[in-house]
């Protein structure tokens, strides 16, 4: 199959690839992944994809290789996998990508694998982590992935966000307290919501009240009345 996958016969080669996920060779991902160098971009797509449902060491480090690919199609293909069969690693891997490659279906793309990743506290802390390193990009996919995740252990970090003079992250952090807020952290909540409305008799000014357009969400339902028998 790996002499098919490095011929001319076109027709051969997305059928050896569909046979890599049901190979039991142990180097089966390795010697695949060697070939994706060669191929079109069709077919990178389709190697991508049966690397990523083999989801060995080696198959997720070739995957990985092709986040900075040049071809858009190839590389939001390896995002695509990243998200599905990825790891905590991936948090750093995908800010990388995101540094060389920030067109909008990039950073589309990249949001919607963060918040797919498997690995449940640990990338949520990975994503935190990469929030606090401001010197590694744009930050609002990696928020948008942790108020799509909605771990109540993203409350602190979502009550920090609030705060940004940025009405995209400030908003984005309203939003993961809208999912994450219970009725004991109401306190640390309505203090956040305070720095959104505006005073008259303020000496500082306050946050742009755009920003907190999605307050409202973080305010209780009004219970129904009582009815006495």
């Amino acid at each position: 199959m790996l002499r098919v996958l490095s011929g001319r016969d076109e027709t051969l080669k997305p059928v050896a690839i569909a046979a890599l996920p049901g190979l039991r060779r142990e180097n089966a991902s390795e010697k695949f992944a060697a070939a994706l160098p060669g191929l079109a971009p069709f077919e990178q797509i389709l190697l991508i994809q049966a690397l990523s449902q083999r989801g060995d060491a080696a198959a997720r480090t070739a995957v990985r290789g092709q986040l900075k690919n040049p071809n858009a199609e190839v590389r939001l293909a390896a995002i695509q996998a990243e998200g599905a069969e990825g790891n905590p690693d991936s948090v750093p891997a995908l800010a990388h990508a995101l540094l060389e490659f920030n067109a909008p279906a990039d950073q589309r793309a990249i949001e919607l694998a963060l918040s797919r990743l498997p690995g449940g506290n640990e990338v949520d802390r990975a994503l935190a982590a990469q929030l606090r390193n401001r010197m590694a990009g744009p930050k609002t996919p990696f928020l948008a992935a942790l108020v799509r995740r909605a771990n109540p252990e993203s409350l602190r970090l979502f009550l920090a966000e609030a705060a940004s003079s940025d009405p995209a992250t400030a908003k984005l952090a309203f939003q993961g307290l809208s999912r994450v807020a219970g009725p004991d952290d109401l306190a640390p909540v309505l203090k956040a919501l305070g720095a959104c409305v505006p005073t008259a008799s303020s000496k500082t000014p306050r946050q742009p009240w755009a920003r907190c357009s999605v307050a409202p969400l973080l305010l209780p339902a009004p219970r129904p009345p009582s009815v006495t028998p």
